[in-house]
C-alpha cells in the first residue's frame, strides 16, 4: 500500500492506530516499540493515534520514532481528555513542549451545527493571545471537518470558515464517490483565499 501510494506522488501515507489494548506494565514498552518498528518498516509516513487503553504515551512513541531516523508526522487523537497519570500525552501550557505535530482537543465530532460549535469552542484554551499553545509544528484541533453532512450549505460554509481560521487540519469525513456532496462541498475545499488562511500562519491561530 504505502509502496503503490508513493510511486504515485502520495507524499505521506498515515497510520490510524487505535491503542486500545491493555498489556501488563513490563509488556508494554515491548508493545511500544513493535508499533513503531511496524510503522517503519511498513514505510508508513505517520501515525494518529486513539486512546482508549494504556498505551498513550505520546512522548514515548515521539522518541521511539525520532530513534528510527525517518521524520513522523505524529497526531494526538485522544481528544484533549487527560488524567492525572497521563500528563505524557496532555497538551500543556508549555508551548516549548509538544512532541506531536497536532493534537485533538473535543470529542468526536457530528453531523449537527450544535456538535461543530461545541467542538470548536473546546480550542479556545490552545488560542491565548499572547502566547498561543496551538501553532506551527503543534497545532490544536476539533476533530475533522463535517463540510457536505451539515443541514445546509450555509452551514457547511461557516463550518469551513470556522476551521480556516484555527488553522485546523481540513480533513473531509464523506465519501468522495458520492457525486453530490461532492459538488455542494467543492466551492468550499476550492476557495483560495479560506485554504490560504488556514495555512499561511501569521502569528495566530484565530
Amino acid at each position: 500500500l504505502t509502496d503503490y501510494a508513493h510511486a504515485r506522488n502520495v507524499s505521506s501515507m498515515g497510520w490510524y492506530q487505535n491503542v486500545c489494548s491493555c498489556p501488563p506494565q513490563q509488556q508494554r514498552m515491548r508493545d511500544y516499540e513493535g508499533d513503531v518498528q511496524a510503522l517503519y518498516s511498513l514505510g508508513f509516513d505517520g501515525a494518529k493515534y486513539d486512546g482508549c487503553g494504556q498505551m498513550k504515551n505520546s512522548t514515548l512513541y515521539a522518541s521511539l520514532m525520532n530513534a528510527t531516523g525517518k521524520s513522523f508526522l505524529i497526531e494526538n487523537c485522544h481528544w484533549g481528555i487527560c488524567t492525572n497519570d497521563d500528563t505524557s500525552s496532555c497538551p500543556t501550557p508549555n508551548r516549548d513542549w509538544c512532541p506531536f505535530n497536532f493534537f485533538r482537543t473535543s470529542g468526536d465530532v457530528r453531523e449537527t451545527w450544535n456538535s461543530w460549535v461545541r467542538n470548536l469552542m473546546t480550542t479556545t484554551r490552545f488560542l491565548d493571545k499572547d502566547a498561543p499553545m496551538s501553532g506551527p509544528h503543534c497545532w490544536a484541533y476539533p476533530d475533522m471537518l463535517q463540510v457536505g453532512n451539515l443541514a445546509t450549505a450555509e452551514h457547511d460554509r461557516a463550518h469551513f470558515g470556522a476551521w480556516a481560521v484555527i488553522s485546523a487540519p481540513l480533513y473531509l469525513s464523506f465519501d468522495l464517490r458520492d457525486q453530490a456532496r461532492m459538488e455542494r462541498a467543492w466551492p468550499l475545499i476550492t476557495n483560495i483565499e479560506a485554504i490560504s488562511v488556514n495555512q499561511q500562519y501569521a502569528g495566530h491561530p484565530g
